[in-house]
């Protein structure tokens, strides 16, 4: 990452989509996805939300609580990588069930995420 976050160790998950990794601002959560969660505005407007969103299924949530996360990165395939606190995300997430998949998630406004930059290859 061009922040210059520096990886310590990393454990990933959910067929290596999802990685946990310790690092010196502590454990965070790295989730690499294709797109937004663009249904966000249209499922949650009953609860005034608008536009897209972000979505992670609850079993994966309860286990960046367990490994103690502070911090979700979400890096998309156009290379844009997203920050939000795990605290600010369980505060501001909405819960529902996603029944062709019988699993329950806890999805967030895109408003709730800090853009930090991009990601890019080292020429070295």
């Amino acid at each position: 990452m061009n922040n210059g976050l520096k990886v310590k160790e990393t454990v990933g998950f959910n067929q290596q989509r999802y990685h946990i990794s310790k690092t010196e601002e502590g454990k965070i959560m790295i989730m690499f996805k294709r797109d937004f969660f663009n249904s966000f505005g249209k499922i949650f407007a009953h609860l005034g939300e608008s536009g897209v969103g972000e979505t992670i299924n609850l079993e994966d949530l309860k286990l960046a609580v367990q490994h103690e996360v502070k911090n979700i990165y979400f890096i998309y395939k156009n290379a844009h990588i997203y920050k939000i606190s795990i605290e600010d995300f369980m505060i501001n997430s909405h819960k529902r069930k996603v029944d062709f998949e019988d699993k329950e998630v806890r999805s967030v406004s895109i408003k709730y995420l800090k853009r930090i930059g991009e990601m890019y290859q080292d020429s070295n």
